[in-house]
């Protein structure tokens, strides 16, 4: 039985008041691309006629690292077989299905004969562009592709895509909350490519001797890798039985973990070398690993010596040898033993080694938690096209009316405000269902300031909070964001008392907690837990204040210092009374810096 408000259709159950159109003519019109002449081939030389390829489309997005070009005198362009910033491009063979938007300064390109363009649409054309990436179409491109040497999708399979279209108010604000998400993975992956890029600068550093942590001093030794390292190579044992997807003792091979068995045979720290079948030997044929192991015999296995050679540390120095110059060539490259045993290393001193591992282990772990944080965001937006593409989810604006209905989930939003604000809502409930107790009160200045601290674990914008004199403060959270949307959907209650507001669990707290849960945001909540729940207001305030102030002296290119925050704390008029607090002192401050470093760099 279909709920109340919505409708059966052929791409399932939406809102009753979605229309559903083909592609083609009612959303937008399919043009194709256009081969180069005979004899025309195209060129890394820069002209007027660029020419992208399906090798250089993304899904949303196109890659301009290795634009080509068109000869100018193998054509003039014609506009029939350009696109433009304001069309979408679709593959049509090779790898079909990629849809996306190209950037401005290539408005006017030429476009290959494997891609169509989708050009005249009469929908917002980012809204187009996400349903066109969603499960539905992509499903219907996997399902419905022409067999054959090249795969293709023909034209007529296009035009036939069903496309829903809610009035353009509501797809704008569609478009706007996953574009927001995609700009949240798109920091996060550049984040993630800058830590990479300052680790390996680190280990070019620190494992060649070119910088000295302070407090060493002797000279580096070149050993024999047999003088500083053990090899268990005995330890490499086939399977003998069916590989789980989980369990206690992982079933290790040249790319890492394979799968997961009953029984292990070492437990310990050691490093597998690839032998043979790494994806890419000349990379990363070193790992490390610690705990239960079972290693089959694609990789070689060495553990550091006692009292010579810290295990993880070798690792690391093996990782950048270029293991590629001693492989033994073949139908399929190796690597023996017998070679690795020649190799010779420069190595410092047991009490070196620890240090330096242990500050390449930190940024390992740093990278390794941003990671996780991109699969979770990764994952998020999947859930959110689902749920926003589908209807099941509404953006709505206050000059609609909304009632109440069974299943339905309605969020009112103002005409100018957009996801942001039930996210807040979203999250504040759940730091209400975290930090309430019966015992303390808890307030709005406590709840702002745990949402910050949130946002910023979250890498997300806080560019809402101001430099306010309970700052950082977000006006629009208070008056026309989270709280209110929290406390007229039941999330939570919020009572105003002799001292203040104070936030308790609404009757509904349960509706929030559950998207929370299919948000992927509890392990965020729980570190907000572990990290302030004992913590209080006034501690919260100055660890908020000067975390906002280190933003912006490092964003303006100022060195981070005690003297420096009380400088831009004293230069905004609503700021500076925060210094004539009993918790601002120089040793507050000073402390603050060094746990905000902790916290969030």
């Amino acid at each position: 039985m279909v709920k109340e408000g919505y409708k059966e259709t052929e791409i399932g159950v939406i809102p009753a008041d979605w229309d559903i159109s083909p592609l083609e003519p009612t959303i937008g019109k399919l043009k194709s691309g256009k081969r180069l002449p005979k004899g025309y081939l195209v060129t890394q030389n820069i002209t007027t006629h660029p020419y992208i390829r399906v090798i250089d489309m993304k899904m949303g997005m196109l890659d301009t690292t290795n634009i080509m070009y068109v000869p100018d005198e193998a054509f003039p362009p014609i506009s029939q077989y350009r696109i433009y910033k304001d069309d979408l491009y679709i593959s049509v063979a090779g790898t079909l299905g990629l849809v996306g938007r190209i950037p401005e300064f290539l408005d006017g390109a030429n476009l290959t004969e494997n891609a169509n363009r989708i050009t005249d649409i009469s929908c917002d054309v980012n809204y187009l562009l996400y349903w066109l990436m969603g499960s539905e179409i992509q499903k219907r491109i996997s399902d419905s592709q022409t067999l054959g040497a090249q795969p293709k999708l023909a034209l007529y399979q296009i035009r036939n895509f069903p496309i829903p279209t809610p009035r353009l108010e509501e797809q704008q604000k569609i478009a706007e909350s996953l574009s927001d998400m995609d700009n949240l993975i798109s920091s996060l992956e550049k984040l993630i490519e800058k830590k990479k890029d300052i680790k390996q600068g680190a280990m070019q550093e620190l494992l060649s001797g070119k910088k000295r942590l302070t407090g060493f001093s002797g000279e580096w030794k070149n050993k024999n890798l047999l003088e500083i390292a053990d090899f268990y190579d005995n330890l490499r044992v086939p399977v003998a039985e069916s590989l789980r997807e989980t369990g206690n003792t992982p079933y290790y091979g040249a790319n890492g973990v394979q799968g997961y068995i009953k029984g292990f045979t070492h437990n310990g720290e050691f490093i597998l070398v690839a032998e043979d079948g790494a994806s890419d030997l000349k990379n990363y044929p070193v790992r490390y690993v610690s705990g239960k192991i079972w290693v089959n015999n694609h990789a070689h296995v060495l553990q550091g010596k006692d009292l010579i050679a810290d295990t993880l540390f070798l690792s690391y120095l093996l990782s950048q040898y270029d293991f590629q110059s001693i492989l033994v060539g073949g139908t399929r490259a190796k690597l023996n033993g017998s070679m690795i045993k020649t190799l010779n290393l420069m190595l410092p001193d047991m009490n070196e080694q620890k240090a330096i591992a242990s500050i390449l282990s930190d940024m390992d772990a740093e990278i390794t938690a941003l990671e996780q944080k991109l699969t979770k965001c990764q994952k998020l937006k999947q859930g959110m096209m689902q749920q926003l593409l589908t209807g099941k989810i509404r953006l709505i604006s206050n000059d609609d009316v909304v009632t109440d209905k069974p299943e339905v989930d309605t969020l009112k939003v103002s005409s100018k405000g957009h996801n942001h604000q039930f996210d807040d809502a979203v999250v504040i409930a759940g730091i209400v269902d975290k930090f309430y107790s019966n015992k303390y009160p808890l307030g709005r200045k406590k709840v702002q300031k745990l949402l910050y601290l949130f946002r910023r674990h979250q890498e997300a914008d806080t560019s809402a909070f101001k430099k306010k004199a309970a700052g950082p403060y977000a006006d629009e959270v208070r008056y026309k964001g989270g709280e209110p949307i929290a406390v007229s959907n039941e999330y939570i209650s919020v009572k105003k008392g002799s001292k203040g507001f104070s936030f308790s669990k609404g009757e509904k707290i349960a509706s929030a907690l559950t998207y929370l849960e299919n948000w992927n945001l509890n392990d965020d909540l729980k570190w907000l837990c572990e990290q302030f729940k004992y913590i209080k207001t006034d501690r919260l305030e100055l660890l908020a204040t000067i975390d906002m102030a280190m933003c912006d002296l490092t964003d303006a290119g100022i060195t981070v210092t005690v003297d420096s925050i009380k400088e831009l704390i004293k230069s905004h008029s609503e700021w500076k009374e925060k210094l004539s607090k009993s918790y601002f002192k120089d040793n507050d401050i000073a402390w603050a810096i060094k746990e905000c470093k902790r916290l969030f760099e």
